[in-house]
Protein backbone atom coordinates (compact mmCIF):
# COMPACT_ATOMS: atom_id res chain seq x y z
CA UNK A 1 0.00 0.00 0.00
CA UNK A 2 1.40 3.67 -1.16
CA UNK A 3 1.80 5.72 2.38
CA UNK A 4 0.40 9.35 2.31
CA UNK A 5 2.82 11.91 0.80
CA UNK A 6 3.22 14.99 2.60
CA UNK A 7 3.54 18.40 -0.23
CA UNK A 8 6.06 20.00 2.06
CA UNK A 9 8.87 17.65 1.51
CA UNK A 10 9.16 18.93 -2.15
CA UNK A 11 11.59 22.08 -1.60
CA UNK A 12 14.31 22.82 -3.62
CA UNK A 13 17.87 22.67 -2.17
CA UNK A 14 18.73 26.58 -1.74
CA UNK A 15 15.03 26.61 -0.01
CA UNK A 16 16.21 24.05 3.03
CA UNK A 17 16.16 27.16 5.50
CA UNK A 18 13.11 28.61 4.47
CA UNK A 19 10.12 27.46 7.13
CA UNK A 20 7.20 25.87 5.70
CA UNK A 21 3.98 27.47 7.06
CA UNK A 22 2.23 23.80 7.24
CA UNK A 23 2.15 20.67 5.23
CA UNK A 24 -0.89 19.36 3.31
CA UNK A 25 -1.23 15.16 3.24
CA UNK A 26 -1.75 13.45 -0.21
CA UNK A 27 -2.78 10.25 -0.46
CA UNK A 28 -2.68 8.65 -3.58
CA UNK A 29 -5.52 9.25 -6.18
CA UNK A 30 -5.27 12.72 -5.33
CA UNK A 31 -4.89 16.05 -7.46
CA UNK A 32 -2.17 18.53 -7.50
CA UNK A 33 -2.14 21.01 -9.71
CA UNK A 34 0.65 22.96 -10.81
CA UNK A 35 1.42 26.11 -12.21
CA UNK A 36 4.02 26.81 -14.67
CA UNK A 37 5.70 30.01 -14.88
CA UNK A 38 8.31 30.55 -11.80
CA UNK A 39 7.22 27.15 -10.67
CA UNK A 40 8.54 24.92 -12.56
CA UNK A 41 9.73 27.02 -15.46
CA UNK A 42 12.08 29.81 -15.07
CA UNK A 43 10.21 33.15 -16.82
CA UNK A 44 12.08 35.60 -14.94
CA UNK A 45 15.42 34.52 -15.66
CA UNK A 46 14.72 35.02 -19.20
CA UNK A 47 13.08 38.31 -19.06
CA UNK A 48 15.58 39.77 -16.87
CA UNK A 49 18.36 38.49 -19.72
CA UNK A 50 16.55 39.73 -22.31
CA UNK A 51 15.66 43.07 -20.16
CA UNK A 52 18.97 44.07 -20.39
CA UNK A 53 20.07 43.35 -23.80
CA UNK A 54 17.15 44.34 -24.92
CA UNK A 55 15.96 47.86 -23.06
CA UNK A 56 19.09 48.96 -21.24
CA UNK A 57 16.17 52.07 -21.11
CA UNK A 58 14.00 50.89 -18.86
CA UNK A 59 15.16 50.89 -15.20
CA UNK A 60 15.55 47.36 -14.68
CA UNK A 61 14.16 46.15 -10.45
CA UNK A 62 15.98 43.96 -8.88
CA UNK A 63 13.78 40.18 -10.00
CA UNK A 64 15.55 38.97 -6.50
CA UNK A 65 13.20 40.86 -4.31
CA UNK A 66 10.17 41.43 -6.14
CA UNK A 67 7.53 42.13 -4.16
CA UNK A 68 4.70 41.75 -7.57
CA UNK A 69 4.90 38.46 -8.99
CA UNK A 70 4.38 40.61 -12.77
CA UNK A 71 7.17 42.75 -13.01
CA UNK A 72 5.66 44.49 -15.62
CA UNK A 73 2.73 45.90 -12.32
CA UNK A 74 5.88 47.67 -10.68
CA UNK A 75 6.12 49.89 -13.92
CA UNK A 76 3.65 52.90 -14.67
CA UNK A 77 4.79 54.41 -17.98
CA UNK A 78 2.32 52.11 -20.27
CA UNK A 79 4.43 52.49 -23.38
CA UNK A 80 7.42 50.70 -20.51
CA UNK A 81 4.85 48.15 -20.02
CA UNK A 82 4.09 47.58 -23.41
CA UNK A 83 7.73 47.00 -24.42
CA UNK A 84 8.03 44.49 -21.60
CA UNK A 85 5.41 42.45 -22.98
CA UNK A 86 6.52 42.78 -26.44
CA UNK A 87 9.64 40.89 -25.22
CA UNK A 88 7.18 37.68 -23.88
CA UNK A 89 5.15 38.29 -27.05
CA UNK A 90 8.37 36.88 -29.37
CA UNK A 91 8.17 33.44 -30.75
CA UNK A 92 10.55 31.13 -28.89
CA UNK A 93 10.25 33.26 -25.43
CA UNK A 94 8.20 30.88 -23.40
CA UNK A 95 9.44 28.14 -25.29
CA UNK A 96 12.91 28.63 -23.82
CA UNK A 97 12.21 28.95 -20.20
CA UNK A 98 15.16 26.43 -18.12
CA UNK A 99 14.00 24.31 -16.38
CA UNK A 100 13.46 24.72 -12.31
CA UNK A 101 16.11 22.97 -10.55
CA UNK A 102 14.23 19.80 -8.93
CA UNK A 103 10.63 20.12 -10.74
CA UNK A 104 11.43 17.04 -12.82
CA UNK A 105 12.14 14.78 -9.79
CA UNK A 106 9.61 15.94 -7.41
CA UNK A 107 6.88 15.94 -9.90
CA UNK A 108 7.91 12.41 -10.66
CA UNK A 109 8.18 11.25 -7.38
CA UNK A 110 4.78 12.23 -6.83
CA UNK A 111 3.12 10.71 -9.73
CA UNK A 112 5.05 7.85 -8.40
CA UNK A 113 3.08 7.69 -5.29
CA UNK A 114 0.03 7.58 -7.05
CA UNK A 115 -0.53 11.43 -7.36
CA UNK A 116 -2.80 12.43 -10.06
CA UNK A 117 -0.15 15.82 -11.23
CA UNK A 118 -2.26 17.77 -13.56
CA UNK A 119 -0.39 21.82 -14.59
CA UNK A 120 -2.25 24.41 -14.54
CA UNK A 121 -1.16 27.51 -16.26
CA UNK A 122 -2.36 31.42 -17.51
CA UNK A 123 -1.85 31.68 -21.03
CA UNK A 124 -0.80 35.80 -22.18
CA UNK A 125 -3.18 37.18 -24.20
CA UNK A 126 -1.60 38.67 -27.15
CA UNK A 127 -2.99 38.73 -31.04
CA UNK A 128 -0.10 37.34 -32.17
CA UNK A 129 1.59 35.96 -29.22
CA UNK A 130 2.63 32.14 -29.53
CA UNK A 131 2.13 31.19 -25.60
CA UNK A 132 -0.11 28.68 -25.01
CA UNK A 133 1.23 26.97 -27.63
CA UNK A 134 4.78 27.33 -26.71
CA UNK A 135 4.14 26.21 -23.38
CA UNK A 136 2.56 23.09 -24.91
CA UNK A 137 5.44 21.99 -26.62
CA UNK A 138 7.96 22.86 -23.47
CA UNK A 139 6.36 20.36 -20.86
CA UNK A 140 6.52 17.65 -23.89
CA UNK A 141 10.22 19.12 -23.96
CA UNK A 142 10.93 19.04 -20.57
CA UNK A 143 8.44 16.46 -19.25
CA UNK A 144 7.67 14.09 -21.92
CA UNK A 145 4.46 13.29 -23.69
CA UNK A 146 2.37 12.68 -20.74
CA UNK A 147 3.00 16.40 -19.60
CA UNK A 148 0.92 18.32 -22.27
CA UNK A 149 -1.88 16.09 -22.44
CA UNK A 150 -2.30 16.95 -18.52
CA UNK A 151 -2.31 20.34 -19.08
CA UNK A 152 -4.99 22.99 -18.03
CA UNK A 153 -4.62 26.56 -19.77
CA UNK A 154 -6.91 29.18 -17.94
CA UNK A 155 -6.80 32.55 -16.48
CA UNK A 156 -9.16 31.41 -13.89
CA UNK A 157 -7.40 28.72 -11.77
CA UNK A 158 -10.54 29.04 -9.21
CA UNK A 159 -12.65 26.88 -11.65
CA UNK A 160 -10.26 24.25 -11.68
CA UNK A 161 -11.00 21.48 -9.49
CA UNK A 162 -8.07 19.42 -7.60
CA UNK A 163 -6.51 18.89 -3.83
CA UNK A 164 -3.83 21.30 -4.11
CA UNK A 165 -2.52 24.16 -6.29
CA UNK A 166 1.17 24.67 -6.69
CA UNK A 167 1.16 28.21 -7.66
CA UNK A 168 4.08 31.23 -6.33
CA UNK A 169 1.38 33.62 -7.74
CA UNK A 170 0.45 35.41 -3.95
CA UNK A 171 -3.04 35.62 -4.19
CA UNK A 172 -5.12 33.78 -6.65
CA UNK A 173 -8.46 35.07 -7.53
CA UNK A 174 -11.60 33.97 -9.57
CA UNK A 175 -14.96 33.73 -9.63
CA UNK A 176 -15.60 31.22 -6.96
CA UNK A 177 -13.83 29.47 -4.33
CA UNK A 178 -11.77 26.81 -4.78
CA UNK A 179 -11.85 23.47 -3.99
CA UNK A 180 -7.71 23.11 -3.65
CA UNK A 181 -5.31 24.23 -0.93
CA UNK A 182 -2.87 26.80 -2.29
CA UNK A 183 0.71 25.87 -1.54
CA UNK A 184 3.30 28.82 -2.31
CA UNK A 185 6.09 28.01 -4.51
CA UNK A 186 8.83 30.12 -2.98
CA UNK A 187 9.63 33.40 -4.62
CA UNK A 188 10.26 36.88 -3.65
CA UNK A 189 6.91 37.61 -4.81
CA UNK A 190 5.02 35.32 -2.32
CA UNK A 191 7.98 35.87 0.71
CA UNK A 192 6.33 37.31 3.83
CA UNK A 193 7.60 40.71 3.67
CA UNK A 194 6.24 40.99 0.10
CA UNK A 195 2.80 39.61 1.12
CA UNK A 196 2.74 42.48 3.64
CA UNK A 197 3.57 45.20 1.32
CA UNK A 198 0.77 43.95 -0.78
CA UNK A 199 -1.97 44.03 2.03
CA UNK A 200 -2.97 40.64 1.85
CA UNK A 201 -4.99 39.13 5.02
CA UNK A 202 -3.99 36.34 6.85
CA UNK A 203 -7.19 34.38 5.62
CA UNK A 204 -6.02 34.62 1.87
CA UNK A 205 -2.72 33.59 1.95
CA UNK A 206 -1.30 30.00 1.24
CA UNK A 207 -1.52 27.53 3.75
CA UNK A 208 1.79 26.02 2.98
CA UNK A 209 4.93 26.83 1.46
Amino acid sequence: MTPPTTIESYRSRRDEDTPSEGSVLLRPGAIVLVDMDNTVAGLDTVLERRWVRRLPHIPKPNFSALKRMKVQDLLTDKGQIAEIRKLMYEPGFFRSLPLIAGARQALQELRERGVNVFFCTAPMLGRSCPCASEKLDWLRDHFGEWAPEQCIITNDKTLVMGDVLIDDNPDIQGVTTPTWKHVYFHQPCNRPEALEAQSIPLEKRAVVR
